[in-house]
C-alpha cells in the first residue's frame, strides 16, 4: 500500500509526463527532425512556447493521484501508462497516410477502416490494465521510467546528429532581395498552382486593367507543366530537365541542378542571383536566398506559431482515426488557431494567404541598389489551394476549390503582381527588364470548354488536362502594348531556355525559347503523373509514372495519347494497378482493396494470365464486365456477398503494347456508403500474375 503523499507523487510522476511528454515534446520533435526543411527556427525555440501546457497538464495529472482515495491510485497510475502506451503505438505503429496536409482536401472516408481496430485499442488497453491494475502497478511505472529514459536519449542523439547546416534557424529576408540593378533586372516569378485558364478568364473581364498594367506581354494559352504537384515541376522548372523515375529523385533532382539550372547558369554569365521560395532548390547557387517561412511574420509571432503547429500536428499523429477529422477541424486546426495566432497570423498558415501578404510586404520595398545585372526568383503559394483569398486579397476563411473561387483568388495574385510592375514603373526598370511569370503546375479544374473528355485510369481526362495548363506570361525588355496571347506549344521545360536566350546569354537549356517558337509548329509535349501522397515524398521512386503524349491543344483531349508507364524497382502486383482505394482490412482480419467502379491491371511483361477474387458488398445484384484489347472476355453478375475467383489468359498478340496489356474491370452499378465520400465498385483481394 502506498500512503504517503510523497511516495504517491514519486510514483505517479513518470506515469503522469509519459502521455504528455509524447504528445507535446518526442512527438513534435518526430515531426521536426523529418521535416527539418519546413521550419525556420531551432526546435527548442519553437517548443518552448508548448512546454507550459505539457508541465501544466502532467502537474495536474499528479496531482490528481496524490488527491485520490487510496483505493483508486493503483487503477489511476496503470491507466495513465496504458493511454501513454497507447497513444506510443498509435503515432508509431499505425500511422495512416493523410498526404502532405498542405491545404488539400482529406477523404476521411478512406480511412474509416482503422476505426474498429484502433478503438479497440484504444478501449482494449486501458480496460485490460484496469483489471490487473494492482497486480502491474509496478511494472508499469517502471515501463513509464524506462520509455519516457529511452525516447529522451533518442532525442538528444538525433538532436546530435542532426546536420549543423541543415539545421532550422530564423532567417530574416536579408535587405539584398530587395535591391534592384539600374542597369538591368530579370523578374521571375512563380505563382504556385496558377492553371493557365484562369489567367485567361482574368484577362478576358478585365482587359483594358491588364493591358495597362502588363504593356508588352505574351500570354501563351496552350503553355503545360510537366506534373500534377511541385515536388518535380519545380525542378524541371529550374533545369529543363523532366523525372522520369530512372534513378532515385532526389539524386536526379541534384545532378541537373548541378548539371545546369537557371541559377547557376545566370550567376556564371555575371548576374547576381536572388531567390525567395518555401522550397530549397539549388540554393548553393544563388547570391542571396531567404526561404518564405509559413506565416511570413515576425519571429516571435511564427514562433509561437509553428509551436502549437508541431503540437496540432503531434496530436493528429498520435490520435485514433475517429478523432483527426476534430483535430484537424477543416485545415483551422484546434491548437494552432487557439493558441498559436498573433494579430499578424490569422490565414497566413495558408499557402495563398501568406504568398499575397509577403508580396504586398516586399513591392513598397524595392529600390535601385546597384548596376549588377540581376535576377529575381520569387516562388510564392498564391492561388494555390486551398482558397482562402477573395479577389481583393482578404482573408475569407477556407473555401471550396470551384472554378469562381479559385479566379478570385487568382485575381488577388495578378493585382499584386500588377503593383509590383508598377512600382517598377515608378522606379524606371519597367521598360528594360524581363518578366516572366509562371506557375508549376495547374488545380485539375476542367478547362471550359474541353473537347473529347473520357476516362483515363479512373478518372477524368479533363480534370488531368486542368493539372498539366500551368501559367507562362513574358514581357521581354523593351516590348510594348496590349497583351498578345499565343497558342505555340510551350512547356515548362522551356523556361530556362527563355530567360537566357531573352538576355542574349549561352545557352545550355535543351527546351526552346518561348518567343521564338511558331504557334503552328506541330510539337508534341510530355505530362507525367503518379501516385501523390507523403509515403511518395519520401520515397526514392514515384511507385509508377503514367506518361501521356500531346500533340495540340492541352484542352482537346483527341490530342493526348497514353504512353507506357514507368514503374519503380519491385513493384508488387497491387502496384500495375489504377482505379483501387488502399488496403483495408476486413472484420475477419483479410486485407481487401476496394475498387472504384472502373478499374484496371496492367499486366508484366512475361505475365502469361493474371487471377484475383471479387465480392460485391452492393444492396443489389451488380454487372461486373471484364475487357481486355477493347473487347469484352467476361461478363458475371454479382447477386451474393460471396468471394468469386477470377482468373484469364493472356494469349500473345502482335498489338500487345511494349509494356504489357491493360484489364478493364467495369463494375454496374456502383455502390455508395452513407457518409462516405468514395464511389466503390467491387472488394478485390490475391491479385496475382501467373507466369
Amino acid at each position: 500500500m502506498i500512503d504517503s503523499r510523497l511516495r504517491r507523487f514519486i510514483t505517479v510522476l513518470f506515469p503522469s509526463l509519459f502521455l504528455p511528454l509524447q504528445l507535446l515534446l518526442f512527438g513534435p520533435h518526430t515531426i521536426y527532425s523529418s521535416n527539418v526543411a519546413e521550419f525556420s527556427a531551432p526546435f527548442w525555440s519553437l517548443v518552448v512556447s508548448v512546454i507550459p501546457l505539457m508541465v501544466a497538464i502532467a502537474a495536474a495529472l499528479a496531482l490528481i493521484g496524490v488527491l485520490l482515495p487510496a483505493r483508486f491510485f493503483a487503477h489511476y497510475v496503470v491507466l495513465l501508462v496504458a493511454l501513454g502506451a497507447t497513444a506510443w503505438a498509435q503515432g508509431n505503429l499505425m500511422l495512416g497516410d493523410y498526404g502532405v496536409l498542405n491545404g488539400q482536401e482529406i477523404d476521411w472516408s478512406g480511412h474509416d477502416w482503422r476505426n474498429r481496430y484502433e478503438l479497440a485499442l484504444w478501449l482494449g488497453v486501458p480496460l485490460v490494465s484496469l483489471v490487473f491494475a494492482r497486480q502491474v502497478l509496478p511494472a508499469a511505472v517502471f515501463a513509464s521510467r524506462i520509455l519516457i529514459a529511452l525516447q529522451v536519449v533518442l532525442l538528444a542523439y538525433t538532436s546530435m546528429q542532426a546536420d549543423p547546416a541543415a539545421r532550422a534557424k530564423w532567417e530574416g529576408a536579408p535587405e539584398a532581395i530587395f535591391e534592384l540593378s539600374s542597369k538591368q533586372n530579370v523578374f521571375h516569378f512563380v505563382l504556385d498552382g496558377f492553371q493557365s485558364d484562369a489567367f485567361g478568364d482574368i484577362l478576358k473581364s478585365h482587359r483594358g486593367d491588364m493591358d495597362r498594367q502588363f504593356s508588352g506581354f505574351t500570354f501563351f494559352a496552350n503553355h503545360m507543366g510537366a506534373f500534377p504537384t511541385t515536388i518535380v515541376s519545380i525542378p524541371t522548372m529550374l533545369t529543363g530537365s523532366a523525372y522520369r523515375n530512372q534513378e532515385p529523385m532526389r539524386r536526379f533532382i541534384a545532378k541537373e541542378l548541378k548539371r545546369a539550372s537557371i541559377f547557376n547558369t545566370m550567376r556564371d554569365q555575371g548576374y547576381q542571383v536572388d531567390a525567395v521560395s518555401g522550397l530549397m532548390y539549388d540554393k548553393a547557387s544563388t547570391t542571396n536566398y531567404y526561404r518564405l517561412p509559413t506565416p511570413y511574420v515576425t519571429y516571435d509571432a511564427y514562433v509561437q506559431f509553428a509551436g502549437w503547429q508541431l503540437a496540432d500536428l503531434s496530436l493528429f499523429r498520435h490520435a485514433p482515426h475517429v478523432l483527426k477529422p476534430w483535430i484537424y477541424n477543416d485545415q483551422s486546426w484546434r491548437l494552432q488557431t487557439r493558441f498559436g495566432q498573433s494579430a499578424d497570423t490569422p490565414g497566413r498558415r495558408f499557402m495563398p494567404v501568406n504568398g499575397q501578404a509577403f508580396l504586398a510586404d516586399y513591392t513598397p520595398r524595392m529600390r535601385v541598389a546597384h548596376e549588377r545585372p540581376t535576377y529575381k526568383y520569387l516562388h510564392i503559394g498564391i492561388p494555390h489551394w486551398p482558397v482562402s483569398v477573395n479577389a481583393d486579397c482578404e482573408y475569407i476563411g477556407a473555401q471550396s476549390l470551384r472554378r469562381p473561387n479559385y479566379t478570385d483568388q487568382a485575381l488577388c495574385g495578378i493585382r499584386r503582381v500588377g503593383a509590383f510592375l508598377d512600382k517598377l514603373r515608378e522606379l524606371g526598370l519597367y521598360d528594360s527588364s524581363l518578366i516572366v511569370i509562371s506557375s508549376d503546375h495547374g488545380v485539375a479544374l476542367p478547362p471550359e470548354p474541353f473537347a473529347g473528355d473520357r476516362d483515363v485510369f479512373g478518372g477524368p481526362l479533363s480534370e488531368l488536362a486542368g493539372s498539366a495548363l500551368a501559367l507562362l506570361v513574358v514581357k521581354p525588355p523593351q516590348a510594348a502594348g496590349p497583351i498578345r496571347i499565343s497558342q505555340a506549344p510551350t512547356a515548362i521545360s522551356d523556361i530556362p531556355a527563355t530567360i537566357v536566350d531573352a538576355m542574349g546569354l549561352k545557352n545550355p537549356f535543351s527546351g526552346t525559347p518561348a518567343l521564338k517558337l511558331d504557334e503552328h509548329a506541330p510539337r508534341e509535349r510530355h505530362f507525367a503523373t503518379y501516385l501523390w501522397s507523403s509515403a511518395e515524398w519520401q520515397a526514392d521512386y514515384f511507385p509508377y509514372m503514367d506518361l501521356f503524349t500531346i500533340n495540340g491543344r492541352v484542352s482537346d483531349g483527341g490530342a493526348w495519347k497514353t504512353e507506357e508507364p514507368i514503374y519503380a524497382p519491385n513493384t508488387t502486383p497491387e502496384g500495375r494497378s489504377r482505379g483501387f482505394y488502399k488496403p483495408e482490412r476486413g472484420a475477419p482480419g483479410q486485407m481487401f482493396r476496394w475498387s472504384s467502379p472502373l478499374a484496371y491491371v496492367h499486366q508484366p511483361a512475361d505475365a502469361k494470365g493474371v487471377e484475383l477474387k471479387v465480392r460485391s458488398a452492393a444492396d443489389g445484384p451488380q454487372t461486373l464486365t471484364v475487357e481486355m484489347r477493347g473487347k469484352v472476355i467476361d461478363t458475371r453478375v454479382l447477386s451474393d456477398h460471396e468471394w468469386h475467383d477470377l482468373k484469364y489468359s493472356i494469349p500473345p498478340s502482335n498489338t500487345t503494347p511494349v509494356g504489357g496489356e491493360w484489364l478493364v474491370l467495369r463494375i454496374d452499378p456502383p455502390w455508395k456508403v452513407r457518409g462516405d465520400r468514395r464511389i466503390f465498385g467491387v472488394m478485390t483481394r490475391d491479385l496475382q500474375w501467373i507466369n
